[in-house]
């Protein structure tokens, strides 16, 4: 199922703003129900209004199910000279509202460590991923 443009903003919005409910300097994994989709912001954010935010490599258009998107989280230049932060979260959530632990489909995704080291999956909540050490990061 091939997702519009506006239907792939919108994820992409979703997942900035959980990376805005982050503090970085000393997050912790929430009760990790309550990132709900009536968290979903409808505007996007303007450069200069964040201080992270995730980027999607290549800027595809639509979100396509079982394709492989690399995701970085990156730091507004706009906001700081040289941004660097310790600690993330980042979360996939389904559309539907089922807390089944099978509800993980195509159309909903998975999440692959890259090699650098420098995540890993969370121990509190499933399908989320978290800083693998505090030593501050680029990207």
């Amino acid at each position: 199922m091939k997702r519009t443009p506006a239907q792939f903003a919108l994820i992409l919005t979703k997942l900035m703003l959980l990376m805005s409910l982050v503090t970085f300097e000393g997050v912790t994994c929430y009760k990790c129900d309550v990132l709900k989709s009536e968290l979903i912001v409808t505007e996007q954010t303007k450069p200069g209004t964040a201080k992270y935010f995730l980027e999607i490599a290549d800027k595809p258009e639509e979100y396509v199910p079982e394709e492989r998107y690399e995701i970085i989280i990156k730091g507004d230049r706009f906001v700081y000279m040289n941004p660097k932060f310790k600690k993330f979260i980042v979360t996939l959530e389904p559309k539907s509202n089922a807390d089944d632990d099978d509800n993980v489909t195509p159309q909903t995704g998975k999440f692959e460590l890259g090699p650098d080291g420098l995540s890993r999956f969370s121990d509190k909540c499933k399908d989320t991923v978290v800083e693998a050490n505090t030593q501050p990061k680029s990207q």
